[in-house]
């Protein structure tokens, strides 16, 4: 489980959406060293996507995204050295009508406002890895380097 987690959701948008930066910064990480966490379910929407309370905002000066919420079941977040955390940001469609739609952020779990506050949660029937419960609570997440997907209009 954990090393299926790791391949299969919790580095995989880097690898599909990243920027040739991210790819160099933490690719050749994830291959040898690092372990990776996927950050969807939340205590009261599950795995709906669409659904997701956790917010992000950009900042006014569009530096860095603020980033609130909490995740219930994150595969392997009490082992991990980096986050792919969706979330939901308001933005404007092509018709100027304020929308949400999902981002995906990258985190790593020293950033200030993380918190790991339940580790290795037990899960009917999986064994092996460690499931955490992570809040997010005004964490201040760079722009140019932690963004993978934008939403968009």
């Amino acid at each position: 489980m954990l090393v299926s987690a790791h391949q299969s959701i919790g580095c995989k948008a880097i690898m599909l959406f990243g920027t040739d930066e991210q790819k160099k910064r933490w690719l050749p990480h994830l291959a040898k060293d690092w372990l990776s966490a996927f950050c969807l379910s939340e205590p009261n929407v599950g795995c709906d996507a669409g659904g997701q309370e956790t917010r992000c905002e950009l900042s006014a000066d569009g530096t860095h995204y603020i980033l609130n919420g909490e995740k219930k079941w994150a595969t392997s977040g009490a082992l991990s050295q980096i986050f792919t955390v969706m979330a939901k940001q308001k933005i404007r469609d092509k018709s100027g009508k304020e929308v949400d739609k999902v981002t995906a952020l990258v985190c790593l779990p020293d950033m200030d406002g993380i918190d790991i506050f339940s580790k290795n949660r037990s899960k009917m029937s999986i064994r092996g890895t460690w499931q955490a419960r992570i809040r997010f609570n005004n964490v201040h997440v760079p722009a140019k380097i932690f963004c993978i997907t934008k939403a968009k209009g």
